[in-house]
This record gives structure tokens, C-alpha cells and sequence, in this order.
């Protein structure tokens, strides 16, 4: 396991149970004129979509701030395939390629993988309350979605551009 790579689990593992949010990034949402504090728009302190939790975890692992420009199709088509075989990965999901719609982290050289993923909400889960009543949360376990797409370098992340 790199450096990179054990900060950047350590730091997801950190977010167990923070609240799903779409659009999250940390203490900020994307909005479509550009980032807003979750207190403004009746989110809580902190909350993640997928893709904000892993670019969240990256910054926090000493790698490049991408929390304002990457999401989960920029992975799926900027990063360098990986192989389920991978100790440490990105698992992307959605109807195809150019229709990413998840990403998560996958954890072990096994399938299923063991998975940290903000998930259990939607476009509809914009504030806390709406994340407890979903259960929406950065959680940890084996289950994945069907629309499974492949796996991407989480290494490459670390030298990844803004």
C-alpha cells in the first residue's frame, strides 16, 4: 500500500456516516451557478454524493483539489482502467460508459468487493433530513449495484488534474 493510498482509505473511512447529499462535496453542495454552503440551502454541516466523497478523500490524502471539477463520469473516463484483482480501486456504475451515474471505492482483491460508497439517496436527497429518512450515508460494505462498468486507478487519482 502507497502513502497516498493508506491517507486517502484513512480518510474515508473518517466519513463513515456522514449523510448523503446530492451534489455534496464536504461543506459545499454544487449548484448550477456554482458551490453553496450547505447551511444555506438547509443541509447539515457536512454531506457527500458519490463522487465527493472520493474526491474529498483525495484532497485530504494529499493529492490535487478536485472537489470542484471532477464527478463520477470524469473517473470513469479520465482514469486508467483497474482490475477487480486491485487492492484498492474505483468501481464505476451506470447504464454505460458515457452514462456513468456512481462511483465507489473498492477495497480488497476480491468480488464481490468490500465497498465505501456515499450512496441510498438521489437527486431528491438535498438536505439532511431527506438523507436520515432514506438512511442515505458514506457506508461500508459488499453490496454494489447491478449496473456494474469496470474499475478505475485510484493511484492515478494522486497526479489526476484539476
Amino acid at each position: 500500500m502507497t502513502d497516498f493510498e493508506q491517507r486517502f482509505m484513512e480518510a474515508a473511512i473518517k466519513q463513515l456516516g456522514t449523510p448523503y447529499i446530492w451534489g455534496g462535496h464536504g461543506d459545499w453542495i454544487w449548484t448550477p451557478t456554482g458551490p453553496a454552503s450547505m447551511q444555506k440551502k438547509g443541509g447539515c454541516p457536512k454531506g457527500f454524493d458519490c463522487a465527493g466523497l472520493v474526491t474529498e478523500c483525495v484532497r485530504l490524502a494529499g493529492g490535487p483539489d478536485l472537489t470542484k471539477t471532477w464527478n463520477a463520469q470524469t473517473m470513469a473516463s479520465q482514469l486508467p482502467e483497474a482490475s477487480p484483482n486491485d487492492p484498492f480501486c474505483l468501481t464505476v456504475y451506470g447504464k454505460a460508459l458515457d452514462l456513468v451515474s456512481h462511483v465507489a471505492i473498492g477495497i480488497g482483491a476480491s468480488v464481490p468487493q468490500l465497498l465505501i460508497q456515499a450512496s441510498g439517496g438521489d437527486q431528491t436527497t438535498i438536505n439532511f433530513t431527506e438523507a436520515v429518512k432514506r438512511g442515505a450515508c458514506v457506508n461500508l460494505g459488499f453490496k454494489g449495484r447491478r449496473d456494474l462498468l469496470g474499475y478505475r486507478s485510484l493511484v492515478a487519482l494522486q497526479k489526476a488534474k484539476p
